[in-house]
C-alpha cells in the first residue's frame, strides 16, 4: 500500500532537500507548434538542467536517501540512470 501524497510532504520533502539541491527557475515556453501540439500555451519547463549534476535525478535519488533507515545506508547505495 503507498502513502497518500500531500501538499504538506511535498511541502516537508521540499525543505529536507533544500540545503542539498540548487533551486531552479521554471519559465514559460514560446512556442506555437508545442502549444498546438498540447492544444495549450499555458506551458512550462522546469530548468532542472541547472542542477549541480546537470539533471533532475538528484532530487528523486536524495529524496529516496532521506528516508532510508541507517541499516540500509549502511549496506551501500547504488544510482543509476541511463
Amino acid at each position: 500500500m503507498t502513502d497518500q501524497i500531500t501538499l504538506e510532504a511535498i511541502k516537508s520533502r521540499h525543505a529536507d532537500l533544500a540545503e542539498l539541491v540548487q533551486h531552479t527557475p521554471a519559465v514559460r515556453l514560446c512556442s506555437d507548434a508545442v502549444a498546438n501540439a498540447l492544444n495549450s500555451d499555458e506551458i512550462f519547463l522546469k530548468l532542472e538542467s541547472l542542477q549541480r549534476t546537470g539533471t533532475f535525478k538528484a532530487r528523486g535519488a536524495l529524496s529516496n536517501i532521506s528516508v532510508m533507515g541507517k541499516a540500509a545506508r549502511a549496506r551501500g547505495i547504488t544510482a543509476a540512470s541511463a
